[in-house]
């Protein structure tokens, strides 16, 4: 459900310097993904089997999590699950960190 917000955004702000990058966290095969991204007219990228990515490096369970992570590399932040109004809440992190 997040996912065409999260392309909204990335549309909106990629030239002021975000960068997004979605995690495939259940290590679906290319072709899969591919014809998900289509369906749903998704434009950010997906990183490819990022299971343990996403369960090992960043110790997360639920889905979908989202992190919020500076121009330095650091994490300064994270949202579990998506409602809707959420994307007005990512929208001002956003706003704060470019």
């Amino acid at each position: 459900m997040e996912a065409p917000h999260i392309t909204k955004l990335h549309e909106k702000y990629k030239d002021r310097g975000l960068v997004v990058l979605a995690v495939n966290a259940w290590d679906e095969d290319e072709e899969t993904i591919r014809s998900f991204m289509k369906s749903k007219k998704l434009a950010h990228p997906v990183l490819l089997n990022g299971r343990s990515t996403y369960y090992e490096v960043y110790r997360s369970r639920g889905v979908p999590k989202t992190y919020w992570i500076d121009r330095e590399g650091k994490v300064v932040g994270s949202h579990l699950g998506f409602s809707p109004g959420d994307e007005k809440e990512f929208e001002k992190m956003i706003e704060s960190l470019l």
